[in-house]
């Protein structure tokens, strides 16, 4: 069996100087969910002291602010994740595999799962769907013992019109449900060529999201034809070459609905879901 992949989220428990105050909120949660008769999909996930560490870190190792959000998220994987991770999939998808972008790309070097998406190259962006293809391909990842916990997203605006700027439910709705059912997964977020208008979208949600969230929030510009192996931008660093390579590849390709290169030199293995993925037909 692989060695579970390392948890950026304990760093910041142990290196805020309130590994303690973590640990008692933790506790408090284990004692909390130990009385409740839990459904199966989230018996493991309860079970695991990684899984309710992160809602310590979030709420500062306060119990009862970390016991109402494990509370709300635990009602929310009841109502939209099944309980075997083989069965993960998208409805919308496995009727059109052009519904939504939003798939893994492979690992990069620290571990986390790497996902692309890209508003213009998906049929539908509608805010319910949208979120659980993305909180379903999310956890598809986390099945896996060698995928770290944290997750990076890369978002290309390529294409970007003025009718995805104004879909702002959806930005509200996907912020909010990482923040509040997904607390320390997120590891950052890539704006490839955002067009200015993204800053109406960053200040409509910036009310619902957390400025520690916020805050691993960055703007790339990447030339056309650009190797991104010498581009100076940090984030892309973290990037494995073939993930570049396919960036660079991916970027010159026409904005619209399964216009994207293979992804067969990456390496994504259990990363898609078995039916219902648009990244099918790359």
């Amino acid at each position: 069996m692989a060695d579970a992949a390392h948890d950026a989220s304990f760093d910041r428990a142990t290196s805020s100087g309130s590994a303690e105050k973590f640990d008692k909120c933790c506790d408090g949660l284990s004692d909390w969910v130990s009385g409740l008769e839990l459904q199966e999909v989230n018996r493991g996930f309860c079970g695991d002291r990684r899984n309710l560490m992160r809602f310590a870190v979030a709420r500062r190792g306060n119990l009862e602010g970390a016991r109402k959000q494990l509370e709300k998220c635990l009602r929310w994987r009841e109502e939209n994740l099944p309980a075997d991770p083989l069965r993960l999939g998208c409805e919308a998808c496995e009727a059109d595999r052009h519904t939504h972008c939003f798939f893994s790309l492979g690992l990069d070097i620290q571990g986390r799962n790497v996902v692309y998406a890209s508003a213009p190259r998906a049929k539908m962006n509608g805010a319910r769907d949208a979120v659980l293809h993305m909180a379903r391909t999310l956890e598809l990842g986390w099945s896996h013992a060698h995928v770290a916990p944290q997750w990076v997203w890369v978002i290309d605006f390529t294409g970007f019109r003025m009718h995805d700027a104004m879909q702002v439910k959806t930005s509200v709705a996907v912020m909010s449900t990482f923040g509040d059912v997904m607390p320390e997964r997120l590891g950052g977020v890539i704006l490839v060529n955002p067009p200015t208008i993204l800053s109406i979208i960053l200040t409509a949600i910036k009310p619902f999201v957390d400025d520690r969230t916020m805050s691993k929030v960055v703007r790339v510009k990447i030339r056309p034809g650009e190797d991104l192996s010498q581009h100076p931008h940090p984030s892309l660093a973290t990037l494995r070459p073939q993930q570049q390579g396919w960036l660079e590849k991916a970027l010159t390709y026409k904005p619209l609905p399964g216009q994207l290169p293979p992804i067969g030199a990456l390496d994504t293995k259990g990363l898609h879901f078995a039916t219902g993925a648009p990244v099918q037909e790359l």
